[in-house]
């Protein structure tokens, strides 16, 4: 019920669908009876389109999340386990082309490989979804990502699958009841630096606070007021994952999934 419907509301609300909607729907408006009202929602739709494409917006709601959890400056000398948060593959193209491919998050792979080999000994968990939109013939999340953890030479012997959950939410949950940590433990969690604040905060409300250590950053710190103008469907894309973010942590904190709005390095 919570996937559906959170796929409804994005699918109904994201800005990097929204946008190019209005315009549209006010060009088609210019050529009919109603060009007055089309008038407004083209100029509405086109300034939209045009600020995207000038202001740094993105930058401003992406920043503070990738910030709220900087990357440790010196890891522990022993680590008993490490996490990766799934995500990181293209689903649909990975199975109609044949063979995996990653996507925009793919340096969680790369940080969480560095990891491995830094703690030869540390137990290893990918957690992410084992089916794919519910067609069990086509090659799920997880079995793409052990595709492309095995192709960057990770001992496959030592991974461990949680493949149930569909969301942050239940990757915690599920891990943790998978993972069963014994008290005092020294656990580390890998997934893209703007995804760090939901995920930290979903594990801390099941009863783990673990290690985080942010991957794939897409701003480099601060956001300013410069003017600049880049692709707008870029600019879209990057908008629409920012405020994907913060609506999922209003969302988590309403829904009792965290026990904070905005989680940060200092647990609450």
């Amino acid at each position: 019920m919570y996937g559906w419907a959170s796929s409804t509301f994005w699918g109904v609300f994201d800005p990097s669908k929204v946008i190019p909607v209005v315009l549209l729907i006010g060009v088609m408006l210019l050529w009919s009876r109603w060009l007055r009202l089309g008038k407004w929602i083209a100029t509405i739709g086109g300034l939209a389109y045009f600020t995207v494409a000038v202001l740094p917006m993105a930058a401003w709601i992406t920043v503070p999340l990738e910030n709220r959890f900087p990357a440790p400056e010196n890891l522990p000398e022993t680590v008993d386990g490490i996490i990766l948060l799934g995500g990181s593959v293209s689903v649909g193209l990975s199975n109609s082309r044949g063979h995996v491919l990653a996507n925009q998050n793919a340096n969680r792979f790369f940080r969480f490989v560095t990891l491995t080999r830094l703690y030869p000994d540390a137990r290893l968990v990918l957690t992410g979804a084992g089916g794919p939109y519910g067609r069990p013939t086509l090659l799920s999340e997880v079995e793409l990502s052990i595709k492309i953890l095995e192709i960057m030479g990770v001992d496959l012997t030592r991974v461990e699958v949680e493949g149930k959950s569909n969301n942050t939410y239940e990757n915690a949950i599920l891990t943790l009841d998978m993972v069963k940590p014994a008290a005092g433990q020294t656990w580390l969690l890998v997934t893209s630096a703007w995804h760090m604040p939901r995920a930290m905060g979903s594990f801390r409300h099941a009863g783990w606070d673990l290690i985080p250590v942010p991957s794939g950053y897409t701003t480099g710190g601060a956001a300013g007021w410069s003017l600049s103008f880049s692709m707008p469907q870029s600019g879209l894309e990057a908008l629409s994952r920012g405020a994907h973010e913060w609506v999922g942590l209003v969302v988590y904190r309403l829904l009792g999934r965290t026990g904070e709005l905005f989680p940060s390095s200092q647990a609450g």
